[in-house]
């Protein structure tokens, strides 16, 4: 057994059980599902251009299997683009990838099947694929940076950069020595096909390990995403709103600023409850977080607390800021429109806000911040609901300052 013979091997045998892997992450595991099964298809094509070259030294002709074996390497190279692009969540460019499919088809067309050729087919078809890589390579570097950062970006695309550099410097090589046709077969035992192989081997592992850890990282993503956001309307929930006052409170002690919470509370939330039913109970939390989110400054922390009520922490915000805020979002609740059986329903919200002043920062805890806005809020609800009250606490403790409605 040559050495080229011995790699296609290693090749096809490797490739058909990461084939199996994904179909089996795709459909059993219901992991990355789409982005998984095109994976799987990429794999299997691999295999399948690798066992095409293993069955000629046993009767099927190089002038038919090189060229089997050539689109399957390029239809798998652009499976594993469009999956890359399911997973990245950007447009797959179909159109693009059909006719890279169709000008390789049509190379074949052109040079016919004949040996003589087969150092041109070879070179076409190696430029084609080289050029899907690379392009999947420049895409990967834009899309997955968003999500990964530039470290998760340059571990999945550059094994495909690399793969698509060799390939095209093995069309570079072929072409260069054109005049020995039979040396362009993928199953000749040469230098060159053997450095092609065993780079095709690595940087295919390579490729197949970023792949898993992109998508174990997405996983482990999404479960910190479920462990600090509340389930139903998306807020922050209350093990990660504790974290962000523990924060804010370090940030605090190092730069003294003004900073303002405030408690929401739906008004008569419970009687909405039991006239229309839970189901339309969570559709107005799920409404009203979106409006709070909307209203409030892509820096403040929003957080259902538990049951109808809501917590936000805005920071770098004294008394006039808090009351502001705080009337914008009783406002935009009250406006909000939403409909039960062709019917309108009218929500408000009560809002207790406290300020803790620059100057005391360093003698409270924002958690102290939080038990008088409680104490804000029962005012508000107190005074007749759907207003806002307002209080700051400094050295001298609680003091309320005003009220709306």
């Amino acid at each position: 057994m040559t050495a080229t013979i011995a790699l296609l091997l290693l090749q096809a045998s490797m490739h058909l059980f990461y084939a199996a892997s994904w179909a089996m992450a795709g459909t059993l595991l219901g992991l990355q599902r789409s982005a998984a099964l095109h994976w799987a298809g990429y794999c299997l094509l691999l295999s399948l251009g690798s066992f095409v070259f293993l069955a000629m030294p046993a009767g099927l002709p190089p002038t038919l299997g090189v060229p089997m074996a050539n689109m399957s390497l390029l239809a798998a190279a652009l499976l594993a683009r469009r999956g890359v692009a399911r997973f990245a969540q950007y447009p797959p460019r179909d159109g693009e990838g059909l006719l890279i499919l169709s000008t390789g088809a049509l190379a074949l067309v052109v040079t016919g099947l004949d040996a003589p050729n087969a150092a041109m087919r070879m070179v076409m078809q190696s430029t084609l694929v080289s050029m899907v890589l690379l392009r999947m390579g420049g895409e990967m570097l834009g899309a997955i940076q968003r999500e990964f950062g530039r470290v998760g970006a340059w571990l999945l695309a550059g094994p495909v950069v690399v793969l698509g550099i060799g390939l095209g410097a093995r069309a570079v090589a072929v072409a260069l020595r054109a005049s020995h046709p039979e040396q362009s077969v993928m199953t000749a035992d040469n230098p060159i096909n053997v450095a092609v192989l065993l780079l095709l081997a690595a940087f295919s592992t390579l490729f197949q390990l970023s792949l898993v850890y992109l998508v174990v990282l997405r996983l482990v993503r999404k479960l910190h995403e479920l462990s600090h956001h509340d389930a139903l309307t998306a807020l922050l929930n209350r093990r990660a709103w504790h974290h962000a006052l523990l924060q804010e409170r370090q940030r605090l002690r190092r730069t003294p600023r003004d900073t303002a919470l405030l408690v929401v509370d739906i008004d008569h939330f419970k009687h909405l409850n039991d006239r229309h039913g839970h189901a339309v109970g969570d559709r107005a939390l799920a409404a009203i977080a979106r409006t709070l989110q909307a209203t409030a400054r892509a820096t403040d922390a929003v957080a259902r607390l538990g049951g109808e009520e809501f917590g936000l922490l805005l920071g770098d915000t004294d008394l006039e800021g808090a009351r502001l805020a705080a009337e914008r979002l009783r406002e935009a609740v009250a406006q909000m429109q939403l409909v039960h059986d062709d019917l309108p329903l009218t929500l408000t919200v009560s809002i207790g806000a406290a300020v803790l002043p620059a100057a005391a920062c360093r003698l409270y805890k924002l958690e102290q911040l939080q038990l008088k806005a409680d104490a804000a809020l029962y005012q508000a609800k107190a005074g007749g609901r759907n207003r806002v009250v307002l209080g700051v606490l400094d050295s001298g403790g609680l003091t309320l300052v005003a009220a709306s409605a």
